[in-house]
């Protein structure tokens, strides 16, 4: 069963203790970076994508949100019906957990990048053992702080799973430690372009292997307010369009940005996810961007 590979004991984002990062203003709206202490309450949204087991994996994407009290350090995590509330916040391990056995842990080792204002999230819900939802929130870039015009480029890192849902395939793929870039073009409209490569694959017992492409591309997404989606997905093996996945049924891009950089006059994060399903298997994965 391939989904995100987790978990050890690497903390990237520590809601138990307090960040030291400074706050950032566009004048208008002021963005505290996640687990900053302080007065008020950080609110999240993000995406994410719900694994339903057993096999094969069905997956999709869900939004998700959630907020913690900079105060008391009480923490709220929200998706797909399901939410959850750790009156103390998370743990040193960034683990977060109810008297219902809801279970949420705010990292992902595999992304160990030094964002401020995002983090990876895991909710796992005490009443369905059969779905996990892995994805990302963040202090979401006000809609007023949105540029109208303008472009910005944005790197960071990518993962993605590969499951053979059919057997033609051969084996399931996990593709870690890539690398993501996220072209923005803020004018009109506004379009994202997505690009993940770089990765290093593995099949089995953490044998490296060649995955069935090189490359993850979704172009023209829209960007609606502090998100984006939609888009065209084409997987490339050496510069060339593959299909390793089949007649495609269905594919999904979502993200949105976080807080605000008045260096670039435009948002200083961004994260998202990514589903891809065809007829012999689907791709599924994130991304977080800075």
């Amino acid at each position: 069963m391939m989904t995100f590979k987790l978990i050890s004991p690497l903390v990237l984002v520590a809601l138990a203790a307090c960040s030291t990062s400074p706050s950032t203003s566009s004048g208008t709206t002021t963005y505290h970076p996640i687990g900053s202490a302080g007065i008020g309450t950080n609110s999240f949204t993000g995406k994410g994508i719900k694994i339903t087991h057993p096999r094969p994996n069905q997956v999709s994407i869900v939004s998700g949100s959630g907020s913690q009290n900079r105060a008391t350090r009480t923490i709220t995590v929200q998706t797909d019906g399901y939410s959850m509330t750790d009156p103390d916040g998370a743990d040193s391990n960034d683990q977060a957990t109810n008297s219902a056995g809801d279970f949420v842990t705010l990292r992902m080792d595999e992304f160990s990048g030094n964002y401020d204002f995002m983090m990876p999230a895991i909710f796992e819900p005490s009443s369905n053992s059969n779905v996990a939802y892995h994805g990302f929130l963040g202090v979401t870039t006000a809609v007023s702080d949105m540029p109208t015009s303008g472009t910005a480029s944005y790197t960071g890192e990518a993962l993605l799973n590969i499951d053979d849902t059919s057997g033609n395939l051969g084996t399931d793929y996990y593709l870690a430690d890539g690398t993501a870039q996220l072209d923005v073009d803020f004018s009109g409209n506004g379009s994202a372009d997505l690009t993940m490569s770089g990765f290093t694959a593995t099949a089995g017992f953490n044998n490296v292997v060649t995955a069935p492409f090189d490359r993850y591309k979704v172009t023209g997404m829209g960007i609606s307010g502090p998100e984006f989606s939609g888009g065209t997905t084409q997987l490339l093996s050496n510069g060339t369009v593959v299909t390793p996945m089949g007649a495609i049924s269905s594919q999904g891009a979502e993200g949105v940005f976080y807080a605000y950089d008045s260096t670039i006059g435009a948002p200083d994060e961004a994260a998202g996810v990514v589903v891809l399903k065809g007829a012999d298997g689907q791709v599924f994965g994130g991304f977080m961007v800075d």
